[in-house]
């Protein structure tokens, strides 16, 4: 084997995927061997054509918040540790109209 032989699987990592492939089939010790062989070996030929996951985060990174659309007043938000609603939102216009009234 040459250099560049040896280069070429350790670019794609071709010596440590078949260790593991060699290790799963003596753990499995399937009735059809080569069957097994093949298998694994589409399941690794699949799984490196598919796009690499975006890096995860830093440890200790701030994940983006996204921006809320519009500017105007939300929906009314539940009050309470149920989360099962029963809260009531008071708007300062309602609030004038109480005081206004006198019963608040």
């Amino acid at each position: 084997m040459s250099s560049g032989d040896a280069a070429y699987f350790a670019k794609h990592g071709v010596e440590g995927k078949l260790s593991d492939v060699i290790t799963a089939l003596a753990k499995a010790k399937p009735d059809d061997p080569f069957g097994f062989i093949a298998d694994e070996m589409a399941k690794l030929s699949a799984a490196a054509k598919k796009p690499a996951a975006a890096p995860a985060p830093a440890p200790g990174a701030k994940k983006p918040v996204a921006k809320k659309k519009g500017g105007g007043q939300g929906k009314a938000k539940p009050s309470g540790t149920t989360g099962k609603g029963g809260g009531i939102e008071v708007r300062k216009e309602t609030l004038s109209h109480y005081r206004a009234k006198k019963k608040l």
